[in-house]
């Protein structure tokens, strides 16, 4: 009975150490589960999920940036787009995620997405080009709601909120990616890959 029990020991021991370099070897690379656009094209890896959302990870100009994908291939980031003139035009402002999102507080700048256009199904990024706090007078906010397609709406203020100045990423790095419009709503997003390798 000794040796079963000492045996089974041995085995999980074995089982919970780290796994061999072999895995990650460019002969057997792991397996990714990505995003795909409404067009069938790969766009994004998935780097996690729950129960009510998917994370995705972007690579724009060298930094990454996390987001999750919610309803209509809307992404939405711990930073908020808001514009100095109505109908999101004008001087463009991120709040600052650092109270909301640890892995945001983490990098060199905030991003968000504003789309997919309800026309088009296409994307525009934007990026704070300082992290110094600003105290500037808003007129519109980007709205990503939990169901819908994204959405410009005045802004009545509110807060408080730590604003950073930023701008749209030209040219734009989601350019040729399409998500769900309002005349094709059933074009949606899906995922390829994540499965396990023999």
């Amino acid at each position: 009975m000794k040796r079963i029990v000492l045996c089974v020991a041995v085995s999980i021991l074995v089982c919970m150490g780290p796994q061999t370099a072999e895995a990650q070897s460019p002969e057997m690379p792991v397996p990714q589960l990505v995003l795909l656009d409404a067009d069938g094209k790969p766009m994004a890896q998935v780097v996690g999920m729950d129960s009510y959302t998917v994370y995705v990870l972007f690579d724009f100009d060298g930094v990454a940036a996390r987001f999750s994908v919610i309803a209509n291939g809307v992404f939405a980031s711990y930073s908020v787009l808001f514009f100095s003139e109505p109908n999101c035009v004008g001087d463009v402002y991120l709040s600052a995620p650092h109270s909301f999102g640890p892995w945001e507080s983490l990098t060199p700048r905030y991003f968000a997405i504003a789309g997919p256009s309800p026309d088009d199904g296409t994307y525009r990024v934007f990026q704070s080009t300082s992290l110094d706090p600003v105290q500037p007078t808003l007129a519109s906010v980007w709205s990503n709601p939990t169901s819908g397609f994204g959405e410009c709406e005045p802004w009545g203020g509110g807060g408080p909120y730590v604003y950073a100045p930023g701008e749209e990423i030209l040219p734009n790095p989601l350019a040729g990616f399409h998500g769900p419009t309002l005349a094709n709503p059933e074009r949606k997003m899906s995922f390829k890959g994540g499965t396990r390798l023999p």
